[in-house]
């Protein structure tokens, strides 16, 4: 099961695609972690506690102009499973 990243159904999908486009990892182990940069939200993923899936942060380029915060239901600069 997924847990909810966003109450916005844009930046779930946003979050998903990257995800399904990296085969080598067990989705059992996925985290992630959610940032914001100046304007912008990032997010990182990592396959387990240390280990970064991506080199760089992915942005979130899409649906960052009207974002605020209180959008995610997890946590900022937090990481966490998403998969259970």
């Amino acid at each position: 099961m997924v847990d909810k990243i966003s109450k916005n159904e844009k930046i779930n999908y946003d979050i998903l695609k990257h995800i399904f486009q990296v085969r080598s990892i067990r989705l059992e182990d996925l985290s992630l972690k959610i940032l914001k940069e100046k304007t912008q939200f990032c997010v990182e993923f990592y396959s387990n506690e240390l280990e970064k899936v991506f080199e760089d942060k992915i942005q979130l380029k899409n649906v960052t102009e009207n974002i605020d915060k209180k959008d995610f239901e997890i946590k900022l600069n937090k990481k966490v499973k998403i998969f259970n």
